[in-house]
């Protein structure tokens, strides 16, 4: 069991309102479905008007939104507390869907599947990801993520055009990966403090290698050039967390009023751990 240091009564406050944001979330397909559509087996529908998975893909951006900002406020509070060890020499690992490269003994689809229109894989919900420091910002454009955990977009699916190619609020989309994704919610909460637990112990040793040179990338450097290692590469790691210093507009348009205050103040709570990270994990 992840041990759980002291919490500030706010932070549990915080965790007890997005667990009532989330079940007023899985109301959402019951008030807005299609009443003649499909079903999973849980008896929520999954095909919604298009209009009406739109404003479902907001409402649960905005309670995975929370969820990160909790999980970077635990990480750092579990680092304050001093439960989170850091091995600057511990390889970094990154898991599987980051890494390169096809896997070369996979064999193509097999062709009478092909002409059924199947996939060789069943879909799969993207990961929920949180950025963590990068070790080479200045090559990269993008955050780099090495949490297998979900963030989402909203399901593409063939929808019926309009005027001029427009697609149509009044379209019937199959929304199961939307579905899927409500359902998810409950699970990262449950699992919120063990996640927020990986999420200290790799972000604490990415920045205590970065601070003292031993990044996998300076190792190997140094392996071939021991003379090319000096002070200048050891430089202050990025952190991004967060994209915006502010919440999303579109976070906040249609929230309502309540939980559109913990959407800006756990924000703001995030970015604050952030940047304390590099002060405590030295």
């Amino acid at each position: 069991m992840t041990p759980v240091p002291d919490l500030p009564p706010e932070y549990e406050a915080y965790k007890t309102r997005l667990a009532g944001y989330i079940a007023r979330a899985a109301c959402f397909p019951f008030d807005w479905g299609r009443p003649e559509g499909r079903k999973d087996r849980f008896g929520m529908p999954l095909d919604l008007f298009r209009y009406d998975a739109k404003r479902l893909a907001v409402v649960i951006d905005r309670a995975e939104h929370l969820l990160r900002c909790l999980m970077i406020w635990m990480a750092m509070i579990r680092i304050r507390a001093g439960l989170v060890t850091r091995d600057a020499s511990a390889p970094i690992q990154l898991p599987v869907d980051l890494q390169s490269g096809q896997n070369p003994s996979i064999q193509p689809i097999h062709l009478d599947l092909t002409l059924r229109n199947i996939p060789l894989y069943e879909p799969r919900l993207a990961p929920f990801r949180i950025s963590l420091p990068e070790l080479n910002p200045q090559h990269d454009t993008e955050d780099r993520a090495v949490t297998p955990w979900c963030e989402a977009k909203t399901t593409r699916t063939q929808t019926r055009k309009g005027y001029k190619g427009r697609p149509r609020n009044d379209a019937v989309l199959a929304s199961d990966k939307l579905i899927k994704r409500l359902h998810r919610l409950g699970s990262l909460l449950d699992t919120l403090d063990a996640r927020a637990d990986r999420i200290a112990h790799i972000w604490a040793a990415r920045i205590t290698a970065e601070r003292t040179g031993h990044t996998p990338e300076k190792t190997a450097l140094a392996a071939q050039n021991p003379d090319s290692l000096d002070q200048s590469v050891r430089r202050r790691p990025e952190l991004r967390p967060l994209k915006t210093n502010d919440p999303p507009d579109k976070l906040l348009d249609t929230a309502p009023e309540d939980e559109r205050d913990d959407i800006i103040a756990l924000h703001d709570a995030a970015l604050r751990a952030a940047d304390r990270f590099v002060e405590l994990c030295i």
